[in-house]
């Protein structure tokens, strides 16, 4: 189970894949990570969303690390 849930995240940030990101993530999942300020930040999952809208089921060209820069948040804090 957990391998299904991680590969239909992967499958969901890979191709934009709103759905498949729904799927993979409690519908109160809340993505945390660290402005380029050094302060913690946080997005719902809708806030998140809508950070795929424009490019929804196009294949993702860049890397994980620029999910928080699309929301103009710095990068994402490893670990979880």
């Amino acid at each position: 189970m957990v391998r299904q849930t991680v590969e239909t995240c992967l499958h969901g940030l890979k191709f934009n894949d709103i759905e498949s990101l729904k799927r993979a993530f409690h519908p109160e999942a809340k993505l945390f990570f660290v402005r380029k300020n050094g302060e913690l930040g946080q997005l719902t999952q809708e806030q998140w969303y809508k950070g795929f809208e424009k490019s929804a089921g196009g294949r993702e060209r860049r890397s994980a690390d620029s999910i928080g820069r699309r929301h103009g948040k710095g990068h994402l804090s490893e670990g979880g």
